[in-house]
């Protein structure tokens, strides 16, 4: 019997990896209940009536590009809305980035970069939750990979006019366009990767032509979408988002690094060994197109570059540094770990070791520790409506008020229960009490139910509540709670 070649051992752990990768994503997919932001994708594509609907409503409701929406729309008509198939495409997407993880590795560095890249993407809480998300996060962390990688192969080995380079500008321009139209922190790597691009050219007095193409392309493609851009980034807009601090970037490497301090310090010192050994490599130290520097540095700049932008725009003109839009350097901050194990000075075996302990580690931070398949992480809108249900005996359906952006936060799950329950009011701010006490009078309430998710009630609200009614039943919740109140 012969021995497994070096090739096909790398593909049985590329396969293992996937399947695990694969099996963290799938595994209670509809577990948690759908958040704020899930619902409000699902509305919106949910009421189109076509994809240009959905651009229309997109572009009146929502301060991102269509793309995911556009996804969800045809998920919604031809395979069901629950939690499972709203899920499903994030999903696919992240298993995908576990794949395009190892050939992104394998581009820049070698196999053994690849699979560490890729491991770490599978197993790590951050790309993992995404994947189990109906957003576009998961679908952005993946076309920002495929994005680069198409980048490497246009920028670094440049060719004459050939099928082959045009095939490359094909890709890398249709890569680049999807990610510009799954949010605008795409629009900032693809702006990014054109300036890198041209850069490198220009400093090794290379040709200039298939930069023009590539990118040609791209901005016409791309022309539709500055009115809304325009708009949704004007000064007076209101947004959720806080001014970050100069210390932002430790959020940031904690959203990476499974919001652990143990695994942030252990990835600052691996940056750290490997920013040494780059500065006492001197064979390689001046020249920017090497073998070992080009990478390196495309990876830093990756990593580096969405956050310095971000956080100037978020200062000097509107709030946008979030974790989760930076999901587009995550890439680089497990291919600089993987590339620093690889290069760490002790033998085959100890690194083998380290890498097992550093998977088991995460592993048991996520399941156990975290109990990510265990403990509710988003607002608890289905569980919230569920009580209702399970304790509401009259046939006729009960009055019920709830505090939330939007009614159909809560009536998604009363349809999907079969019942026709339904938020009769919003309310939850202080100045809702008159509101509130004209309902109950109108309608002659004996009692009503009072819920909430994602937004909680002004404490003078509850106050009145408690002072004024007759609480008869509470349930606490994450990120939500449900209250019976009796009037008499």
């Amino acid at each position: 019997m012969s021995k497994l070649s070096e090739k096909q051992k790398e593909l049985i752990w590329l396969l293992v990896i996937i399947l695990v990768g694969a099996f963290l994503r799938f595994y209670k997919l509809d577990f948690q209940s759908l958040g704020n932001d899930e619902l409000s994708s699902w509305n919106l594509s949910k009421n189109a009536s076509g994809v240009s609907d959905v651009v229309k409503i997109q572009a009146e409701h929502d301060v991102n590009p269509p793309g995911f929406q556009i996804i969800l729309f045809y998920v919604i008509h031809y395979l069901g809305d629950n939690e499972f198939w709203l899920r499903l495409p994030s999903a696919a997407a992240g298993i995908l980035s576990v794949y395009m993880m190892y050939l992104i590795g394998l581009k820049l560095f070698s196999a053994k970069e690849g699979l560490i890249a890729a491991a770490l993407t599978a197993i790590s809480w951050c790309p993992i939750y995404y994947s189990q998300e109906a957003r576009s996060y998961s679908f952005l962390l993946l076309f920002s990979i495929i994005t680069v990688f198409f980048w490497a192969n246009l920028t670094i080995k440049p060719a004459s006019a050939s099928f082959k380079t045009y095939c490359s500008i094909g890709a890398y321009a249709l890569s680049a366009i999807i990610t510009v139209s799954l949010h605008y922190f795409g629009t900032l790597l693809v702006f990014l990767a054109a300036a890198g691009m041209l850069f490198y050219l220009l400093i090794e007095k290379k040709p200039l032509r298939n930069f023009f193409i590539a990118h040609g392309i791209i901005f016409l493609t791309f022309l539709p979408f500055i009115p809304p851009l325009l708009i949704d980034f004007n000064p007076s807009f209101k947004t959720f988002i806080k001014t970050p601090t100069p210390f932002h970037f430790v959020k940031v490497f904690l959203f990476f690094f499974n919001n652990s301090y143990w695994f942030l310090f252990l990835a600052l010192g691996l940056y750290f060994f490997l920013l040494i050994k780059i500065i006492y490599e001197r064979k390689y130290r001046y020249s920017i197109s090497s073998e070992f520097n080009l990478p390196r540095l495309v990876l830093i700049s990756w990593l580096i570059a969405p956050f310095i932008i971000s956080y100037l725009v978020s200062v000097i003109f509107l709030p946008v540094l979030t974790e989760r839009n930076l999901i587009i350097s995550l890439p680089a901050a497990y291919l600089l770990i993987s590339h620093s194990i690889v290069q760490l000075p002790f033998n085959l075996l100890f690194k083998r070791l380290f890498l097992i302990l550093l998977i088991l580690i995460s592993l048991f931070h996520l399941v156990v520790k975290n109990g990510y398949y265990t403990k509710p992480a988003k607002p608890q809108f289905r569980e919230a409506a569920e009580y209702i249900l399970k304790k509401e005996q009259n046939i006729l359906p009960p009055f019920i008020i709830g505090y939330s952006w939007s009614e159909y936060k809560f009536n998604y799950y009363f349809e999907r229960r079969g019942s026709h329950y339904h938020i009769d009011a919003l309310l939850g701010g202080k100045n809702d009490i008159q509101s509130l006490q004209n309902l109950i009078k109108e309608n002659e309430l004996d009692y009503f139910w009072y819920l909430f998710a994602h937004r909680t009630p002004d404490n003078e609200f509850l106050e009145f509540l408690g002072k004024t009614y007759h609480i008869k039943e509470e349930k606490k919740l994450f990120g939500a709670g449900v209250m019976r109140c009796e009037t008499k």
